[in-house]
């Protein structure tokens, strides 16, 4: 009985301490490096798939990772660029590809991962005047 209690809370000293270990911060705003473009990836409060992790990937590349309301700042080369969201927890789960054609230095554009039903997410990329409005309510997931 004794070593119960003390798995238990061992258990639950775990979750509060991996729950504190994640910070965040608030949406900040930044400018584009002057020979790049600056591409914010969003995932907005949503009560559906809160649980999962998504791995987001700019030219096949691994670039960070995505929770309910966060938001990841890239800074990508002019030019096509690629992005992908997949689950973190499933190997190979592609979930979305977006593909933004003629990327200017200098731009800033805003690509939203909305979640669909059983755990599925979309990629749109929105106007600058949304994409500023619904990304001012996320926060920058460091893990």
């Amino acid at each position: 009985m004794k070593t119960t209690n003390w798995l238990l809370i061992g258990c639950l000293l775990l979750v509060i301490v991996g729950c504190v270990s994640v910070s965040s911060t608030p949406f900040q705003r930044l400018e584009p490096q002057e020979s790049k473009a600056l591409v914010y990836v969003f995932r907005p409060e949503s009560p559906i798939a809160r649980d999962g992790i998504l791995g987001v990937w700019v030219n096949e590349v691994k670039e960070g990772k995505l929770i309910n309301s966060s938001y990841l700042p890239l800074a990508v080369e002019p030019g096509k660029v690629e992005i992908t969201i997949k689950k973190d927890s499933w190997p190979h789960n592609h979930h979305d590809t977006l593909v933004l054609e003629n990327v200017a230095a200098g731009r800033v554009l805003y690509v939203k991962a909305t979640p669909k039903l059983l755990g599925a997410f979309s990629l749109e990329e929105l106007d600058e005047a949304t994409g500023a409005a619904e990304i001012s309510k996320t926060k920058l997931y460091s893990y």
